[in-house]
């Protein structure tokens, strides 16, 4: 029930935004962040006898959140760098001119 609640309030949040205030930077890094500790650290509250079940299940589901909150944000990046991408310019091909009409001959002089 809460990650869907968490899954709900990200789409909000993220839906009043633009492509400019969800930096695809900001994503990344926070995907590098998660890839790098979460392991370890889930490895480390399940084997950690000093917390009780509800803490070690409150900070999985953390981790879980986490994780959602990045997959929906490079998923929400994804689709706003879409929706604001410019469309090439297509510029009609050029005509060939028509042959150019002789000069008109010019009145003889009186």
């Amino acid at each position: 029930m809460l990650r869907a609640l968490s899954a709900v309030l990200v789409l909000a949040l993220a839906s009043s935004c633009n492509a400019t205030q969800i930096p695809r930077e900001w994503i990344e890094a926070d995907r590098a962040t998660f890839d790098a500790v979460a392991f370890e650290y889930a490895a480390y509250v399940q084997a950690d006898p000093g917390l009780s079940p509800v803490q070690v299940s409150a900070r999985l589901e953390l981790l879980q959140d986490w994780n959602l909150r990045i997959a929906v944000g490079e998923e929400l990046v994804g689709i706003l760098e879409e929706l604001v991408k410019p469309e090439p310019l297509e510029f009609p091909k050029p005509q060939p001119l028509p042959p150019a009409e002789p000069a008109p001959e010019p009145d003889p002089e009186p």
